[in-house]
């Protein structure tokens, strides 16, 4: 769940309740008590600067504010493309020396902790350099392997 979703959940449970205050608090996980104490206080700003929840749903906001909102989502998501993307030039690099080698056996393992989506673009840069590539393990173990073939 996202963590506007788990905070939704959260302080929805602790609104309906209906126990005893301090039951609810021992109820939750020992890191969340304290945030579970403050919304049965109906302390203001209870999850403090990192909650980024929109004040409105975005079927109330009118023209204007929905358009501002989806302008920033966009500046969002172009601020988390080009971090991909520069997290993505060391391996392309390593994409580059493999279709440059001499050897055709020269394999090149990429690390598991790339994402679904880094993976996608290093198989179609490997494409686009006629490498050959396959993603190999599954889960968290799962990793492009790159190579040239003959």
């Amino acid at each position: 769940l996202s963590e506007v979703a788990k905070r939704r959940a959260i302080k929805e449970w602790v609104e309906n309740s209906g126990r005893n205050p301090w039951d609810t608090v021992r109820a939750v996980p020992r890191v969340l008590q304290e945030k579970v104490a403050a919304l049965l206080r109906m302390d203001e700003n209870v999850w403090g600067e990192e909650n980024r929840e929109h004040p409105q749903p975005y079927a109330l906001l009118d023209a204007a504010e929905r358009w501002a909102r989806r302008c920033e989502t966009r500046r969002q998501v172009a601020i988390r493309q080009q971090q991909e993307e520069g997290e993505l030039v060391p391996h392309i690099a390593a994409l580059r020396r493999v279709a440059a080698s001499d050897g055709v056996n020269v394999r090149h393992h990429f690390p598991a902790v790339l994402t679904k989506r880094q993976r996608a673009r290093l198989h179609d840069e490997a494409e686009d350099l006629m490498l050959a590539h396959a993603s190999e393990g599954a889960g968290r173990q799962r990793c492009l392997v790159v190579w040239r073939s003959a």
